[in-house]
């Protein structure tokens, strides 16, 4: 028997649809791709969605093998070898300065990458609209092992927007055959499963998995007094979390304006900005002190370890209010920790308002304005909101059900090597 990381036991049996007889299923070789190295926590979600998933398959006794690159990598970490990490193994491919940017053409992943495929399943590639994955779209025809396309949001019309014409010529180039000759796409939300309805990629060949948190124990009302003090909260305070990457795309301008506007109504409200600067920061503080706000409004920075779970388990509200996103990981975050949502309608979590675990709203500054006084002035919606949130993660986020559509998914693909589509393997786990 295999155990998963969260001590869930695992049968390594299922039942053969068309036999109906139990079949043994062997571990997978699984090859996963993204051009950012796990432990630089500054390219966000992707990062943190990788390293909980690997971890999870290696746990399930899958052998599982990362090729990335060494963009931001502290400079004590080898590159270009194989290194055991939370059960699985990763290599950093050393990269030239000049190729440490989008479109991300990384050439020193073709060694590590040709080593793996003699022997994988099934590639996963992470991040859309990079060479990366022309790279292994190219390798894994040749070596004649499916891959999955994950895009992680990079096909937003709102980002697509941003740098329009490099990216138009991108997709007419490569995105277009990278995306066509995957043998599944992996949609992390209804919305990116329409992008890619749009893009002309057959329902069947779209499995919509989203990402996956391990969610934490139940915060005790100790345990968040705790945190809080350790903070320098008082237990009437409340306080709303914004976690991510300081940019523009993530809306920070309209929640701060929503912020001051209702301070002077609800003096016990707080604020933690937290995450890297993108080079807004400081017009952001700038904005904090030319209202008075500085003793309300925090900027921690990039924030880890047992200081992200204070913050978790500190704050009443989490606050995120993008104009663009494909599925935040941050957000599944405060979901597990039972916080109250306001969330906009381009963070792509409709499942806040199916399960009234908050507010999703325009991303305006009015009905951001809006959904924050409803949510600060009654402590009782509030209280329901987070017990919703929970529910929500618990029904829909789990990092347990989402490896097993990824382990089914991956299954069907290896099973099935001579389809290149994989479409007959995907109905258990694409959404209609």
């Amino acid at each position: 028997m295999l155990r998963s990381a969260s001590d869930k036991l695992v049968v390594p049996f299922r039942i053969d649809q068309k036999s109906q007889v139990f079949v043994v299923d062997r571990p997978l070789n699984i090859v996963k791709v993204i051009p950012y190295p796990l432990p630089v926590l500054r390219f966000g979600g992707p990062v943190v969605q990788a390293q909980v998933v690997c971890r999870e398959l290696a746990a399930r006794g899958h052998e599982v093998r990362v090729v990335t690159t060494d963009i931001d990598l502290p400079a004590d970490i080898p590159r270009d070898q194989w290194l055991e990490n939370d059960g699985y193994h990763v290599c950093y491919s050393s990269t030239s300065p000049h190729h440490r940017m989008p479109p991300y053409y990384t050439p020193g992943i073709r060694r590590p990458l040709q080593e793996t495929l003699k022997t994988a399943d099934v590639v996963q590639t992470n991040i859309g609209l990079t060479l990366t994955n022309d790279m292994v779209r190219k390798l894994a025809r040749r070596a004649g092992v499916p891959y999955v396309y994950n895009a992680e949001g990079a096909l937003c019309p709102k980002r697509l927007q941003i740098k329009s014409f490099e990216k138009k010529l991108f997709r007419y180039f490569y995105e277009n055959r990278i995306v066509r000759e995957a043998a599944a796409c992996q949609a992390v939300s209804q919305y990116e499963r329409d992008t890619l309805l749009e893009w002309g990629v057959h329902p069947e060949r779209i499995a919509v998995i989203p990402n996956g948190f391990s969610l934490p124990p139940v915060v005790s009302e100790e345990a968040k007094q705790a945190s809080r003090q350790q903070l320098g909260y008082a237990d009437d305070d409340v306080v709303i979390l914004f976690m991510g990457r300081i940019s523009q795309i993530k809306g920070i301008d309209l929640l701060l304006t929503a912020f001051e506007r209702i301070r002077n109504e609800f003096p016990q409200a707080q604020m933690i900005v937290a995450g890297p600067d993108e080079g807004i920061q400081a017009a952001l503080t700038q904005f904090v002190r030319k209202h008075g706000l500085e003793k309300r409004v925090r900027f921690p920075g990039i924030i880890a370890g047992e200081e992200k779970t204070n913050a978790l388990r500190s704050a009443d509200i989490f606050a995120l209010t993008s104009h663009s996103e494909g599925l935040p990981n941050a957000v599944i975050e405060g979901l597990g920790y039972g916080l109250a949502m306001l969330l906009t309608h381009r963070c792509n979590v409709p499942e806040v308002a199916d399960y009234n675990a908050g507010h999703v709203v325009e991303a305006e500054v009015e009905p951001i304005e809006q959904a924050l006084r409803k949510l600060l002035e009654d402590a009782q919606q509030r209280a329901n909101c987070q017990q919703n949130a929970r529910r929500l993660a618990v029904e829909r986020f789990s990092l347990d059900k989402v490896v097993d559509d990824l382990e089914n998914l991956y299954r069907g693909l290896a099973d099935s090597p001579s389809d290149a589509n994989g479409t007959a393997n995907l109905q258990s786990t694409a959404s209609p």
